[in-house]
């Protein structure tokens, strides 16, 4: 490992299982090995703000200014850690080496009923009324049309209710239903 810089970071992906996390342990090992001052944090799984803040402090209590810049109530988190940071490493000679293990349990998740998954929804349906449509099972075709064209309602997606009911009225026209029409 060459020093290149004091601000390095390392970003490690992938499934899980492939040994992502022995990496990074060996990592911080060979890190410490050539620069003993680092103070090495490990945080696994979920993360929130006073739990961070809570480590952090527990490891730099000795020094009486370091908990004190993380609990200041009038700065907002970002400020407190570019404080904390600036701190550690310029008047403490002690940079940090922090480890975030299983850190994606900390994106958020996909929301299900989002505009997008909604209209993904709307436009299977469709789709698979069409596939219905053609393999002359017209009452499944019109039941996934109907429910499509709901949800395209709901969203006001214009193009997704033209586009349903004229393949509604088409059905109708071959079936015959003259009230579809």
């Amino acid at each position: 490992m060459q020093e290149t810089s004091d601000n390095i970071g390392v970003f490690i992906a992938g499934m899980g299982g492939l040994g992502k996390s022995t990496l990074a342990a060996r990592l911080c090992t060979r890190v410490r090995s050539q620069r003993q001052e680092f103070q090495q944090v490990v945080l696994v799984g979920p993360l929130d703000e006073i739990g961070l803040l809570n480590k952090l402090s527990s490891k730099y209590e000795r020094f009486a200014d370091v908990p004190a810049l993380l609990n200041e109530p009038k700065v907002s988190l970002k400020g407190r850690l570019q404080n904390f940071f600036e701190a550690i490493k310029n008047e403490h000679n002690q940079p940090l080496l922090l480890m975030l293990d299983d850190f994606e349990q900390n994106i958020p998740k996909a929301n299900t009923d989002s505009i997008n998954n909604v209209r993904g929804k709307a436009a299977t349906l469709h789709s698979m009324a069409g596939l219905f449509a053609q393999q002359g099972e017209i009452n499944r075709a019109i039941a996934l049309y109907e429910q499509s064209l709901q949800i395209y309602e709901s969203i006001n997606d214009v193009g997704g209710q033209a586009a349903t009911l004229h393949n509604m009225a088409y059905l109708a026209g071959q079936t015959g239903d003259k009230a579809r029409q």
